[in-house]
């Protein structure tokens, strides 16, 4: 009876590694970050009452409404001082409103 006993603490020990492994493989599963945005892969520079306007195409795939939705843009430009020196140049960020909070 005593010879059992390592192939018995042998087999417990081994399903509990092989159920951590499968558990961590599905959490993992779950957590991973989704694509839940597609971005248009042109945008448009036009003028809305006079103001330069840049518009992005979002497309939201999971369907559902997105609630306060925020998009933070930075533009670089390349600044070349008057000794020649070219620098990027972070521009002042501006208003950003969604599609139903300019109306």
């Amino acid at each position: 009876m005593d010879e059992c006993k390592p192939l018995a603490y042998g087999s417990m020990l081994l399903g509990v590694v092989v159920n951590v492994f499968v558990f961590t493989a599905v959490l993992a599963k779950f957590q991973a970050p989704q694509v839940d945005l597609v971005w248009s892969g042109k945008a448009v520079m036009t003028r809305r009452d006079g103001v330069p306007t840049l518009l992005i195409r979002v497309g939201n795939l999971k369907a559902h409404t997105l609630y306060n939705p925020t998009i933070r843009l930075t533009l670089l430009s390349r600044h070349v001082t008057e000794e020649g020196e070219g620098f990027m140049k972070k521009a002042r960020p501006g208003n950003m409103l969604g599609p139903s909070k300019g109306q």
